[in-house]
């Protein structure tokens, strides 16, 4: 029953309560790895995201300034217009003179290759995707271990095919230069002996091929006579064959896996972010140095505690340190409950308890202050009126 009185005073430690500045100090470490993760995928949303244009680059639907809806419908205007089609054409569904146009390549080996079976049987091929050019068409190279020619401007119609009638000159807007194979014409020249286009027979076909699609994108088809050179080459004839624009596959019809299709500075982003969120488990995760051995704090639960001090109070015979204890227990009640101060008198607290709980204040006296107890009967009826005092006090609170 000591330890109870005990055991009710707050436990004050001795290092003391954290301070602001020290919590908002480990509130920030803690909140460092995941700032530094929401930055890493900022980043990769503006590596991969898109440009906000009206649709894809070189695409007959795209609005953008990289798109080509303006080529598509001058096409439509000029003749009986165009078929966006996800593979090669067919020679049962475009004739023996059908003209197809790549502007971008997204065909497979395979596709590609009956592409160029198509085209053998007597179809046209127009085609401005370097990837899909060079696979026909050798390309200029600069001199010793230099890449490819690269051709930008204006250039001059040089030559005497009936596909540049009406053309003086085109603006590219970037390309490459290539060199005309044997039984080929090519035409607008550029300095160092290549060419822009090449005009080629294939089979019972014919390649045109181009050094760069630029030209025709909406942002371009207005310039020079790039919009001549386009219904020369595709629009022959007001009722001729309906291009066949090949777009390749749309989204979710490719061949190609999501890990192929991603950019290679996205795939590097990952693999940064994965090494960033390792390193940071291995750091949360290991703490190098000795193990600090800790004592373990003993726990024993307060109603036990309480028991065994009686137990030895009992056995003691020690009425009177009992008694000390409930009635200080209701002394320090008195003052935290009703407010009187802990100097006051014991007459003094009898009253206020009185006046505040109608108990007899005699009663309210003899529990308070009087001499101790020389039975166990003395006691038990010491504590009876103790915990009657303060019920009432609970009550009238």
């Amino acid at each position: 029953m000591c330890a109870q009185g005990a055991a009710g005073e707050r436990p004050v430690s001795a290092t003391g309560p954290p301070t602001t500045t020290a919590a908002a100090r480990g509130r920030w470490r803690g909140a460092v790895p995941l700032l530094a993760i929401l930055a890493v995928v900022v980043a990769l949303g503006a590596i991969g995201g898109g440009n906000g244009s009206a649709g894809p680059p070189l695409d007959p639907t795209s609005t953008s300034p990289d798109g080509a809806k303006a080529l598509a419908l001058l096409l439509d205007q000029l003749g009986p217009g165009i078929d966006q089609v996800t593979g090669p054409p067919v020679a049962a569904t475009t004739g023996a003179n059908g003209i197809a146009l790549v502007l971008q390549d997204r065909l497979d080996a395979a596709g590609d290759r009956q592409l160029a079976d198509w085209v053998r049987r007597g179809g046209t091929l127009v085609a401005a995707d370097p990837d899909l050019v060079l696979n026909f068409a050798a390309p200029a190279r600069e001199p010793g271990p230099g890449g490819l020619v690269g051709v930008k401007g204006t250039l001059v119609a040089d030559c005497s095919l009936a596909v540049v009638r009406g053309v003086e000159t085109i603006d590219l807007a970037g390309g490459v230069a290539l060199r005309s194979p044997p039984g080929s014409t090519g035409c607008f020249h550029t300095p160092d002996g290549g060419a822009f286009m090449v005009v080629q027979p294939l089979g019972a076909g014919q390649l045109v091929l181009l050094g760069g699609p630029f030209l025709w994108t909406n942002a371009n088809l207005g310039h020079r006579d790039n919009s001549v050179l386009a219904a020369n080459l595709l629009a022959p004839a007001a009722n001729g064959p309906r291009v066949q624009w090949i777009v390749g596959p749309r989204a979710g019809g490719g061949h190609k896996s999501l890990l192929q299709l991603m950019a290679p500075r996205v795939k590097e982003g990952l693999v940064e972010l994965g090494t960033a969120l390792v390193l940071l488990a291995l750091w949360r995760a290991r703490r190098l140095g000795r193990p600090i051995v800790e004592t373990p704090v003993v726990e024993l639960p307060g109603s036990e505690l309480v028991v065994a001090v009686g137990n030895l109070l009992h056995q003691g015979g020690r009425f009177d340190d009992a008694a000390a204890i409930l009635r200080a227990t209701v002394r320090r009640g008195i003052t935290d409950q009703l407010g009187v101060s802990p100097q006051a008198s014991t007459d003094a607290m009898a009253d206020v308890v009185a006046a505040r709980t109608g108990l007899d204040r005699n009663m309210i006296l003899a529990t308070v202050v009087g001499p101790p107890p020389t039975s166990e009967a003395e006691l038990v009826t010491l504590a009876g009126n103790a915990d009657a005092i303060r019920q009432e006090m609970t009550r009238a609170r």
